[in-house]
């Protein structure tokens, strides 16, 4: 037989236990916070950023928040709103803001917003968006340069390039296809 041995006050606790409810786990003093996704440091490790549930003139939509390391002070870092004019704008006419992902540039100055037709370069100081690509054909795998320059993806099973200040593209590979994918893993 085995004998459990309870900290002062531990009985009390276990006693004032509430039933495991939807109002229980939901509710406004419930178990579950705030829905959270995409977790991703800032490159200085000052900062936690994830997106979260936000306010916009249409409703509620994802925002980009961050957490300070030093503080666990937190800033929304890109509105609901910006999400949200990223979100209109997709290209395959689709409800992009849940696909919408998101990489802190090297320099922890912009941050890159990825959804599935278009990259959109969010500069931190200035709360400005300018997009760099936009394609009705999907956008995979993109990823911003050490330092900061450009941007790298793959689209049409070949990798580009697009210049970060300018927004030029340019194709590195070519010749990919469903049977030879440049820049992508079968």
């Amino acid at each position: 037989m085995t004998t459990h041995v309870l900290a002062p006050g531990a009985q009390a606790q276990l006693d004032e236990r509430k039933s495991l409810t939807a109002s229980a786990i939901f509710g406004k003093d419930g178990l579950s916070e705030e829905y959270t996704q995409c977790f991703v440091w800032r490159p200085d490790g000052r900062e936690l950023s994830y997106m979260r549930p936000g306010p916009t003139k249409a409703g509620v939509r994802l925002e980009i928040v961050g957490v300070a390391t030093d503080t666990d002070a937190q800033r929304v870092v890109v509105s609901s709103d910006i999400l949200a004019d990223i979100e209109s704008s997709a290209t395959d006419g689709s409800d992009s803001i849940a696909k919408i992902r998101f990489q802190w540039a090297p320099n922890s100055k912009a941050i890159l917003l990825a959804s599935d037709g278009q990259l959109v370069w969010f500069d931190v100081a200035t709360q400005r968006t300018r997009k760099l690509v936009s394609r009705t054909r999907g956008i995979t795998d993109p990823q911003v340069s050490p330092d900061s320059r450009w941007v790298s993806f793959v689209s049409g099973y070949n990798v580009w390039a697009a210049d970060v200040a300018t927004g030029k593209t340019r194709q590195l590979t070519r010749g990919g296809s469903e049977v030879l994918r440049k820049g992508q893993l079968d």
